[in-house]
């Protein structure tokens, strides 16, 4: 440790200085450090094993070099140290005192615009510029991954600062000169720098002379040089990473020796030449994709609109690809959500893709990509291109190589082999061609997306990744799509074998991955022109109850029935016979009203059930309309379950009380009850529940046919003081459902979650946690798994007064913070109502007033509502609870 009197005053004056823009806070500093923030607070303030100012030394040396400044200073006192300090200050300030001579690009200096995600790589320039003895930076990325952004947000804020000390900054954009050779690019270059630095004309000819004159004017002025897509310099026809540019190769290596200023390149492959650097004078900047939360963003930023699970979509589908994030979030600026949105990376990129603009970001990675089609032209390269472009998804080098295995015996492929895999996958990498797939989590259905692929090494020298290898999104489609457009019957053989291998593989696994080898067929057989084998694997080979499997198998279902659709769940593919695509419209109404798609599904549910029931297939017409009705409850709608009950009773053209089937005369006893029951009509809901009861408890000896809705009853037998006959009850709906007659069929996640949680919430009511505690995190883990995000929030809702009935408050806040972000994604006002009042009454009886009063307002402040009625006197006791804590105050 070395002693560092008044350190905190100390940091306070380099931060004022201004010396490294980009830190101006012990968080930044602590960030640039690779340590904590308390870290800092304890080498200020001491600890019992630390002496107050007391750094250790390594620490020390990093901080003096992040500012530019001597170690040794630190150790002096604080008027020493601001003395110092003023002069390397006053000095900058001297060397930037005349006008600063600069050569912008209009295409790289842009209007300002959000960078997301970024501030490590504007840190590391900053910390490059502001350091003497670092001669050059390399910014590495795939094409598209924001680099140019970074260079020109950087030096957006370096004008605004006079440069900090640059007496000359000359930016150069070798994609404004991709058409050229990369002889006539580099003299296009080193023309005009010559131009720039006032080197005479007649020394401009003679190579070496001129070599000689520019290291020169290096050497003793304090030049930011900006080279963009330096890499155009490489040569196309081969895997070198050395520049077709052997001026500029000798100037480089000049700036890597004797630099006065800094040499900033970006690169979307590691160049060789920066390779002969050493650590001390050389920094590199990998950019990967934006992980979710920063794509999230980066849309929000763009003025993208739609719910979060839409946009989330939207990042899983490009990787956090940052360029491919930018044209999404063009696109989501237009979404309207009642007529459908399918999200496509083809439409996503196919607006500019084709614009023939030089400047254009998109133009340049489009050409970046011809480049790479070049260098992988020979041997297994191409091959592995074509097929990592057609995959529907990331892949696991696991199932790669069983992939590239099959596709070989069938003769497909002709070079490629497994054995071949771990060396060009290695050089895709380094080519910043490969990202990594997506990586499902579990809280919100919603996957992450890494920024890396963390390679690990195998025998032969290549990588082995560790997670689902994916092709940057922008080069996927758009090779897929030349492909497609120069030869479409090779396109649909490709698929077709694809699809093939999943199917098979779909019907040897017996574990929950079946189901998504069997999705991912289904895509390909579509995109290989096989449409009816299609709709057969999705409709027949998927494994029965593979919608309750979990593994966001409702999401990756939704992406699949989008390929038999055109441009809204409303209109399937033509070429289907009209009972196929209703058949297929009643899949996407279960499939969105699970992930709580509320406007989307109601129309395709509506449409479903008029259908169904003018071609007399009433049975299936209420097997979407119970759903239905139960999305109508989630979002507050009774109108809309009285409606829908009269036109079910209407379209049957049979009286209520001569319904044939007695199960579901029940059902639809037991949803008038219910209606009843949320208006405050209780004794009206007791006599309908009763009548419910009867017909149910007269067939018993045969279990139902259809799934009950005892649910609704045994919430209104705890709501009415009744806990141990709800029990009772709900242990009853388990027993007949363990008989599975009928459950396969017609049950679904839902319902069995609701009947769990009753009977844990009744079993909460009579106080015996213990009980209830299996039954309440099974509901919730039934609700996850089945994908039922429209009903999740209240399966948090009633784990949370678990929680709040066993003393853990913390993790009940915590159910209810996300019961809430879900509620308002998915539109569930019910739900998000509960959650409201949840947290007014808990803050009333923990006598925060103020914050019990909010909550009651905002619950108060939903629309739609003012039908439900039968929590009035809960209301009522956490207004009681707010008004006697008022008035003793």
């Amino acid at each position: 440790m070395t002693d560092c009197p008044r350190m905190k005053a100390k940091l306070q004056l380099i931060y004022a200085a201004g010396l490294n823009p980009s830190i101006t806070s012990h968080s930044a500093l602590a960030r640039e450090l690779g340590v904590s923030r308390q870290s800092i607070s304890q080498w200020l303030n001491g600890t019992n094993r630390h002496r107050t100012d007391a750094v250790p030394h390594a620490k020390l040396v990093l901080i003096a070099a992040v500012f530019s400044l001597e170690p040794h200073w630190f150790a002096g006192s604080l008027e020493e140290f601001e003395y110092r300090l003023r002069r390397r200050r006053d000095a900058r300030r001297e060397q930037s005192g005349q006008p600063v001579q600069a050569r912008h690009l209009s295409a790289l200096i842009r209007e300002p615009s959000p960078l997301i995600g970024r501030a490590s790589a504007l840190a590391t320039l900053s910390f490059a510029w502001s350091n003497t003895s670092i001669h050059a930076l390399s910014l590495e990325g795939c094409g598209g991954s924001g680099k140019t952004a970074v260079i020109s947000g950087w030096l957006q804020e370096l004008s605004g600062r006079d440069y900090l000390g640059a007496e000359r900054v000359f930016v150069w954009d070798f994609d404004a000169t991709a058409n050229d050779s990369a002889a006539v690019s580099e003299e296009r270059f080193l023309s005009a720098l010559c131009t720039f630095l006032g080197i005479e004309a007649e020394y401009r000819t003679h190579s070496s002379e001129r070599l000689r004159r520019l290291g020169e004017h290096f050497s003793r002025v304090a030049i930011l040089l900006v080279l963009d897509g330096l890499d155009r310099l490489l040569p196309a026809d081969a895997a070198s990473d050395e520049l077709e540019a052997p001026t500029l190769n000798e100037l480089i290596k000049k700036l890597l020796t004797l630099n006065l200023g800094l040499l900033v390149a970006t690169t979307r492959t590691p160049l060789g030449i920066f390779s002969l650097a050493r650590r001390e004078v050389m920094r590199r900047i990998s950019l990967g994709n934006l992980s979710r939360e920063e794509a999230l963003l980066l849309l929000k930023a763009r003025g993208a609109i739609g719910d979060s699970r839409i946009q989330g979509e939207v990042v899983e589908q490009t990787a956090g690809h940052a360029l491919s994030l930018c044209c999404a979030a063009d696109m989501l600026k237009s979404y309207r959500e009642e007529t459908g949105f399918f999200i496509s990376l083809d439409r996503l990129l196919s607006v500019v893709a084709g614009s023939e603009d030089s400047f254009s970001p998109l133009y340049c990675a489009e050409a970046r990509l011809s480049l790479i089609s070049r260098r992988y032209s020979d041997g297994g390269g191409a091959e592995l291109l074509t097929l990592l472009s057609l995959l529907d998804a990331s892949v696991t080098v696991a199932e790669l190589e069983g992939l590239v295995e099959a596709l070989a015996a069938v003769g497909q492929l002709s070079v490629l082999t497994p054995a071949l895999l771990p060396r060009l996958i290695s050089r895709l990498s380094r080519d910043n061609i490969l990202t990594a797939g997506v990586e499902a989590v579990n809280d919100f259905g919603h996957s992450l997306v890494t920024s890396d692929l963390a390679f690990v090494g195998v025998r032969d020298g290549g990588v082995r990744p560790r997670r689902p290898i994916l092709l940057q999104p922008f080069f996927k489609v758009r090779l897929s799509s030349a492909m497609k457009v120069d030869d479409e019957k090779s396109f649909q053989r490709w698929h077709r074998h694809i699809a093939h291998y999943f199917s098979r593989e779909g019907s040897a696994s017996h574990s929950g991955g079946a189901a998504l080898s069997v999705l991912r067929s289904v895509r390909h057989s579509v995109a290989g022109g096989l449409l009816a084998e299609g709709f057969r694997g999705f409709f027949f080979e998927l494994p029965r109850g593979a919608r309750h499997s979990g593994t966001d198998f409702r999401q990756h279902e939704r992406e699949t029935l989008a390929v038999f659709f055109a441009q809204s769940w409303m209109a399937p593919n033509p070429l289907f016979e009209e009972r196929e695509r209703q058949q297929l419209q009643v899949a996407v109404a279960h499939n969105l009203m699970a992930l709580g798609f509320t406007m989307e599904s109601t129309l395709v549910a509506r449409h479903c059930i008029d259908f169904l029931l003018r071609s007399g297939q009433g049975h299936a017409a209420l097997r979407v309309a119970g759903p239905l009705a139960t999305q109508f409850f989630a979002t507050g709608q009774l109108h809309q379950v009285e409606g829908l009950m009269e036109d079910l009773l209407a379209w049957l053209g049979l009286p209520e009380t001569q319904l044939l089937e007695p199960a579901l005369e029940s059902s639809l006893y037991s949803l008038k009850a219910t209606i009843a029951f949320v208006r405050g009509k209780y004794e009206e809901a007791e006599n309908h529940f009763a009548a419910s009861e009867r017909l149910l408890h007269g067939i018993c000896k045969q279990p139902p046919k259809f799934a009950t809705l005892s649910a609704h009853y045994c919430r209104f037998l705890i709501f009415t003081g009744r806990a141990e006959l709800a029990i009772e009850r709900g242990l009853e709906t388990l027993a007949w459902r363990q008989q599975r007659s009928w459950q396969t069929r017609v049950d679904a996640p839902v319902l069995l979650a609701r009947d769990l949680m009753m009977i844990g919430l009744g079993y909460v009511a009579l106080g015996d946690l213990k009980a209830a505690e299996g039954y309440i995190n099974e509901q919730l883990a039934v609700l996850r798994t089945g994908n039922e995000w429209l009903h999740l929030p209240m399966g948090l809702n009633a784990r949370a007064q678990f929680y709040f009935a066993a003393g853990e408050h913390a993790a009940a806040i915590a159910d209810l913070h996300e019961g809430l972000a879900l509620a308002e994604d998915s539109r569930a006002s019910v739900s998000r109502w509960e959650l409201l009042l949840s947290f007014a009454e808990h803050h009333a009886h923990a006598e925060n007033y103020d914050y019990a009063r909010a909550f009651l307002e905002q619950a108060r402040a939903i629309e739609g509502l003012e039908d439900f009625r039968f929590y009035d006197a809960r209301i009522e006791r956490i207004e009681a609870l707010i008004s006697q804590g008022a008035g003793s105050d």
